[in-house]
């Protein structure tokens, strides 16, 4: 009896023992698994932050691309007038020298008349007269001859100086030139630098939100930013709609311009797992491809736009409004009255966009109308 309790008592602490031991491995299980918890979430807070960090870093390089892009447009042209200024002052420094060596000899004579007869010669040639009746003759003469002569003279020296502010001016416009030209070279090289900059930070976006559920989070928060936007806008222009009635949006449906010069490669769409750009149509263009409105309105927005980079909204009336994004730089600013066909952008792939193309949306009363019923067929 004796053995058996002594038995039963070792089999009962082995048995202790070995649950004693399966609750502190399943408390080590809860614990690993709680840490594992604990470093997820804090991984997605950090790959949240990460990318809204991305995200800031975007924006402030696309900007810059944007200025830069402005700017480049802006030397371009000073330097295409310049170089047309330079080739009109050179021709005009070409006919002064031709009408100057023309005149060059005559003048010479002229000059070494006076020097040689002195300033008494009227007065010798009306004592060398006879016939008092020819002596005012002689004088008005001479006095018509005097006046011609100077005036030549006086028009020579004054071509002189002309030459002389036409060449002082062309060496100026070319130092202006070649400072402009530096400018636009430099311009250049920092643009393809950001350009680099722009490309890595876009791929560790993509990087961030390649799954299907991040993408439609990253769509419904963009898309959310959107609407408050254009609410926004819709409230700051009630006061216009007296100037809107007279140019009415909505008699214009199929008969709208396309907003740029394209091809059409994403189409019009409501489905709840669609794109960001679903609710509009997306253009491929050339990129600096100018952006026009499609009816006359106010700009009530033009700045950057998390995923929708650049861009500008324009409020026609009665409840609608044009949106056109991914632009590369903007034209115009918040508060300005467009017209039908005027330039308002340059087509850019600003926001993210793999691609250059133009994002256009109609909006009728806050939601999305399909750009098909409104636009023209293809310019």
């Amino acid at each position: 009896m004796m053995r058996y309790f002594v038995s039963l008592v070792f089999i009962m602490s082995i048995f202790n023992n070995l649950v004693l031991a399966e609750n502190k491995n399943d408390v080590y299980k809860l614990d690993k698994l709680n840490n594992q918890i604990i470093n997820l979430k804090k991984s997605l807070v950090g790959d949240g932050d990460s990318q809204e960090s991305l995200n800031n870093q975007l924006r402030k390089t696309e900007l810059a691309l944007g200025k830069i892009s402005a700017r480049v447009g802006v030397l371009e042209k000073k330097i295409k007038i310049l170089n047309q200024k330079v080739s009109n002052l050179n021709k005009q420094k070409k006919i002064l020298i031709a009408y100057l060596d023309e005149h060059k000899s005559l003048v010479k004579n002229h000059i070494g008349s006076i020097y040689t007869q002195g300033d008494d010669e009227p007065i010798k040639l009306i004592l060398n007269q006879q016939d008092p009746k020819k002596i005012n003759r002689i004088f008005e003469y001479y006095t018509y001859f005097i006046n011609a002569r100077n005036k030549k003279i006086n028009s020579f020296t004054s071509k002189i100086k002309e030459l002389d502010v036409i060449q002082e001016d062309i060496s100026n416009k070319k130092s202006n030139l070649v400072n402009d030209q530096n400018e636009l070279k430099n311009k250049k090289i920092n643009f393809l630098s950001l350009q680099n900059k722009r490309g890595l930070t876009v791929k560790k976006l993509n990087k961030k939100i390649n799954s299907s559920q991040m993408k439609l989070a990253l769509y419904a928060k963009q898309k959310a930013n959107l609407e408050l936007l254009l609410m926004k806008s819709k409230k700051e222009l009630q006061n216009f709609e007296g100037y809107f009635s007279k140019n009415n949006f909505s008699e214009n449906k199929g008969k709208l311009p396309w907003p740029v010069n394209g091809n059409l490669i994403n189409q019009y769409s409501l489905k709840s797992n669609s794109s960001l750009h679903s609710r509009g149509w997306l253009f491929n263009a050339m990129v600096g491809s100018a952006v026009k409105v499609v009816h006359d309105g106010k700009i009530v927005f033009a700045d950057y736009l998390k995923g929708h980079g650049l861009l500008i909204i324009v409020n026609h009336g009665n409840g609608y409004m044009t949106l056109y994004a991914h632009n590369q730089f903007l034209l115009k600013k918040m508060g300005d009255w467009v017209l039908r066909g005027e330039n308002i952008a340059s087509v850019g792939n600003t926001g993210g966009l793999d691609k250059h193309a133009l994002y256009f949306e109609i909006r009728q009363n806050g939601k999305p109308a399909n750009p098909k019923n409104w636009l023209l067929g293809k310019n």
